[in-house]
This record gives structure tokens, sequence and C-alpha cells, in this order.
């Protein structure tokens, strides 16, 4: 078995050069456009990930420590976002189904969501903290409202781009099994460098000084990468050029409200939301349990690797269980782990080692 899969990778790189621009017979990705969605995607990651650092929860050193921006207050901000982000969902999917560029669909959003996601995202961090509280308050909401406007649609565009890259099942199944955890080493550099190199900085994760040098740095390298995955893929969706798709906004939201499996799917989102934010938490530990930021870096690269036996588990699960079957066994081993965090608060061994088992079923989560 050994030497069966030593020969399968040895085939693989040798079939690399042959097929760097044109696909395999009886595939649709060569390796060009492979390496554009899973390395590029690294820089659009990055950026997603700096979205949980502007986040409006108490848990976010930013905006709860160095703004002091009070716990209700973040509460009901956080209520009129989830409004907003309800009421824009069926005109972003107006916009993107009514979009039909030479660039495809999904492709023109990296560049035009991009930007702005990643400036609104670092502007978080330089609004003045001597500004009235009131004031503060409607600025730090705006801002984080339309980063994550800019943003959702940043990452709706690279998600969906995977599934127009290939009509094949099993092929979009493993492209999303090994691209994930290439592309996951943008969220997982982000945390491991920024907690450490606020160190560094007066105030370090709890001031303002880290953000205002890191957010940019990182977002330059982030659309510079996006920028990758734009340029060097190709959707494979056939559009007459004359066909104009004429979707109303009124039959769509007719049609968007009476559709079940819609609010099934947003339900879960929402969820799944409360899900992926448990990992949150960990700053918070770091920090106030644990008083120290390096430690925050350390862990951050630990946990960072929890989610790779579940990306590269995912399409063998889907294969032998089903994609029902496995989606509700990683939401269970998510669920007791995250359950046994309740109880080990004051083992920081235990706590974070429940973390880690329940960070593991993320990974797999993502690909099903």
């Amino acid at each position: 078995m050994k030497n069966g899969l030593i020969n399968k990778a040895l085939a693989t790189v040798r079939d690399i050069p042959a097929h760097w621009t044109k696909a395999p017979e009886g595939k649709h990705i060569c390796y060009k456009e492979f390496a554009a969605y899973s390395f590029g995607g690294i820089g659009v990651n990055t950026i997603n990930s700096l979205m949980s650092y502007i986040g409006l929860a108490a848990t976010c050193m930013l905006v709860g420590s160095a703004y002091g921006i009070k716990p209700v207050h973040l509460g009901w901000m956080s209520v009129i976002v989830n409004i907003i982000n309800l009421a824009k969902t069926p005109l972003v999917s107006m916009i993107i189904d009514n979009t039909n560029t030479k660039y495809g669909k999904f492709r023109p959003y990296l560049l035009l969501t991009g930007v702005p996601a990643a400036i609104f995202i670092c502007l978080m961090a330089f609004i003045p903290n001597s500004l009235d509280y009131t004031v503060k308050c409607v600025l730090i909401g705006t801002f984080h409202t339309l980063a994550l406007l800019f943003q959702s649609v940043y990452a709706l565009a690279f998600t969906s781009l995977a599934q127009v890259l290939t009509p094949d099942g099993e092929e979009r199944t493993s492209l999303l099994s090994i691209s994930q955890f290439i592309y996951s080493l943008g969220p997982s550099i982000v945390n491991i460098v920024l907690p450490i190199f606020a160190g560094f900085f007066e105030g370090g994760m709890a001031g303002f000084t880290a953000y205002r040098v890191i957010f940019p740095a990182f977002s330059v390298i982030g659309i510079a990468l996006s920028v990758w995955t734009f340029k060097d893929t190709r959707e494979k969706i056939i559009v007459p050029k004359d066909y104009v798709a004429k979707v109303k906004f009124s039959e769509g939201i007719k049609s968007l409200y009476g559709n079940r499996h819609f609010w099934l799917f947003y339900l879960y989102n929402i969820l799944g939301s409360m899900k992926y934010g448990i990992g949150s938490i960990l700053t918070w530990y770091c920090i106030y349990v644990m008083q120290s930021d390096a430690t925050l870096g350390i862990m951050n690269a630990v946990i960072g690797t929890a989610s790779v036996p579940g990306m590269l588990l995912a399409p063998v699960l889907a294969k032998k269980l089903g994609k029902k079957n496995c989606l509700i066994l990683f939401n269970l081993v998510r669920a007791v782990f995250t359950v046994l965090m309740m109880f080990t608060a004051d083992s920081p061994v235990l706590f974070l080692g429940s973390l880690y088992l329940a960070t593991l079923a993320i990974g797999g989560d993502g690909v099903i």
C-alpha cells in the first residue's frame, strides 16, 4: 500500500508538466488552474480570516478591549448587522444571477469586492479612540457592516468558483479536499503571526498599533494572491454571448421566501456561524485566562492543524457513508467536544484539547 501511494505521487509529479495548461483526458481542470485556485485561495482566505479580528463581540480584542465598546451595545449592533445581512441576501443573489461577463459569473467579484472588503477591514483599526462613544459605535457598526457585505460576496465568489471549474462531482470533491488544505494556510499564518507580533507593539492584542500595521500588510498580500485566482482560472459555463438573464427582483423574492431549502440552508449557516464562533474563544482564553499573546500565536498554529485530517478524509468518508451522514457525523463530533469545553475551563490542557478535537470536524464539514 505504501509503495502504491508513493508510485501514485510520483506519477502525479511527472504528469504536472504535461498537463499544466491542458487538463488530462476525461478531466476539466488543468494543474495551472488547480494551483491558481488553491494557492491564490490563500490570499482570499487571508482576508476572510481578518474578519474574525473585527467581530462585534466582547471576545474581539480590538472592538471589545481596545475601543472599549460595552457587550450590550455590541449585542445590539450584531442584531442590526444580522438583519441587514438577511435583507441583502436576495439582492446579492439577484446581482450574481444576472451577471454574465466574458470573465464569467463569479470571477469578476474576486476583484470587485476583495479590495473594498480589505479597505473597510483596515479602517476598523483606524477609528480615533478619542471620538465620542456614540459616534465611535456608529462608525464601528458602519465599517463592520460594509466590510461584511463585501467580504461575504468575496468569499461567495471564491467558493462558488469551485462549483463551475468542473461539472464532474468527483473531480470537484478532489479539488476541494486538496485545495482547502492548501488555502487554509492563509488563516493559519494570520492567526500565528498576528498574536505573536502583537506582543512587540504597544498594547499588544488589546491595543491599536498591531492591527494598523498587520491588517494593511496582510490585505495587500491577500489581494495580490486573489488576482492570481482571477487570472488563471476559467469557468466551465457555456452561455451564449447574446443571452441576457431576466430575473426580476420581485419574482426572485417570491421564489426565495417560498423555498424551504433556502431557509433550511440559511438556518444552517446561522447556526454554523455560532459553531465556527466557538473558535474565537481561544483569543479570549489565552489573553485573559492565560494572559499571554505568544501562547495565542502558538495555540493558533497547533489548532490550525486540527482541520487537516477532516479535509483529507472527507472524500473517502463521503463515498462510504454518504454526504448527509458525513455532515451529521462531523457536526456531532464538533458538538460533543464543544460541550466538554464548558466543563474544562479550569484546566488549560483539557480545555485546549477539547477545542482541538472540536476543530478537527471543521475541515470535513467545510468540504462536504
